[in-house]
């Protein structure tokens, strides 16, 4: 220390770019193209290659790590840490690249001796459709102790969190983007991932099953996600179990906790427990930090309770975070259509209609689709589970407005569409009463 009690030493300047790589000759120049300016050293650990992804990187001037492959990508990752010498470490893949338009400010909040690490923007490409965006650690201090964990979606969060507590060091957002194109189609046939991610996802099960961060990513995998309905709700509830355990501190530095509340909740929902999902996600919204998908979720479900007035607060919460880059991407539509349909349908359900139209049509993400067509014209092409939502607000509206004759017609229709013959008669002789029915038709006989 000086004799002003500050520290002399030096702020944290080089950088090293850490990679692991298998046949990426096709990807690996673009990569390393958009890094080489911006780093001090290149650490490549190569998995077995028999390409020509290793003279490439020779070409780079990377150093390079053979290590063969053994189904742990973190064995592969810490490899690279082990080599590196700058004083922070960089994370890329062969199929990304590393966009910087400020380089000044780049070198500026490198040298920020108060930082752990650093999130940056990632961009998914995906073909035929708008990308996706969300934050990603993938800048962190080269500390021995810092190491991954995970033989699949691994990650240092953990062992950077002790560190930074131990230090004060807190985490910071470089400004960058990183542009992935792994996802387009093209790219995911050439890799042939699937059969790889499989037989990782059941050793991670086996392996790590206690691990509520893997338990969610096995959970979300398009390889599980709408493929297992069971798996993915243990993979849920044994995950929250987890989180639900910890300290309320450590529950908000976990940044993928209010995804894994809204997603089991919504799951427990749609077979059948309410209640519990309501509970789960009251705890959640105190414990986690704020999420458009936990939002979007609370909403969701209020307004299946028929609680409209807390449904709309919570529909207007999710699109408040329209436009923001978050550590974990919104659902599609839940900062945009969701959210605005369901905004529309809880106040709609009030009789508030022209309140409800101004908001369907004020709103960018709506597109052609008129205010009264949406809420009159169901058809055959609706999901069953889309149907019964509907019939839940039809319902919710003629009991406040019973002499809604657009409503009551409406809910004919749909219990047509649900194939419920039995149960329009008794719609039709209460809406001749002009009465809403106290008790709706079953919609589970």
């Amino acid at each position: 220390m000086s004799p002003e009690g500050r520290s002399t030493i030096p702020p944290p300047r080089t950088i090293s770019l850490c990679m692991i790589v298998r046949n990426e000759e096709e990807r690996l120049p673009a990569c390393l193209a958009s890094a080489r300016s911006l780093v001090d050293e290149i650490v490549v650990v190569d998995t077995g290659s028999t390409d020509g992804t290793v003279a490439i990187a020779l070409e780079h001037g990377a150093k390079i790590v053979h290590s063969p492959w053994q189904d742990d990508f973190s064995l592969a990752r810490n490899a690279s840490l082990k080599e590196a010498t700058g004083d922070w470490i960089l994370i890329l893949d062969a199929d990304e690249e590393l966009m910087v338009e400020d380089r000044g400010r780049w070198q500026a909040t490198l040298a920020d001796a108060s930082r752990a690490g650093f999130l940056v923007e990632l961009e998914n490409l995906r073909d035929g459709e708008s990308p996706t965006r969300s934050l990603v650690m993938r800048v962190f201090r080269n500390h021995p102790t810092v190491r991954f964990r995970g033989l699949l979606h691994e990650r240092v969060d953990d062992t950077l969190d002790e560190v930074a507590l131990r230090e004060g060091w807190t985490l910071g957002q470089l400004p960058a983007r990183i542009v992935h194109h792994g996802y387009t189609e093209s790219a995911r046939r050439d890799r042939g991932k699937d059969e790889r991610n499989r037989r990782l996802l059941e050793r991670v099960l086996r392996e790590e099953g206690s691990d509520p961060y893997l338990l969610y990513k096995i959970a979300v995998h398009p390889l599980n996600w709408g493929q297992d309905i069971d798996l993915v709700r243990e993979c849920l509830a044994r995950a929250w179990e987890i989180i639900d355990a910890l300290p309320e501190e450590r529950c908000r530095r976990l940044l993928y906790a209010p995804e894994v509340a809204a997603l089991l909740a919504l799951e427990l929902d749609r077979d059948g427990r309410r209640e519990i999902a309501l509970g789960l996600l009251e705890k959640a919204t105190r414990a986690c930090n704020e999420s458009p998908n936990l939002a979007y979720a609370h909403a969701v479900l209020l307004q299946g309770a028929g609680r409209h007035e807390e449904a709309i607060a919570s529909f207007r919460s999710a699109l408040e975070f329209a436009g923001r880059t978050l550590a974990y991407a919104a659902i599609e539509g839940v900062t945009s259509l969701l959210s605005v349909r369901g905004l529309s349908e809880s106040l709609h359900a009030l009789g508030r209609d022209d309140e409800a139209r101004e908001t369907w049509r004020a709103s960018d993400a709506v597109g052609d689709p008129p205010f009264h067509g949406f809420f009159s014209a169901p058809d055959a092409m609706t999901p069953p589970g889309e149907l019964a939502r509907a019939f839940r607000l039809v319902t919710s509206r003629v009991r406040r407005i019973p002499e809604d004759a657009e409503a009551w017609e409406r809910g004919r229709i749909l219990l047509r569409l649900l194939g419920k013959e039995e149960a329009i008669a008794l719609w039709e002789r209460r809406r001749a009463a002009s009465q809403g029915p106290e008790h709706p038709p079953a919609l589970s006989s």
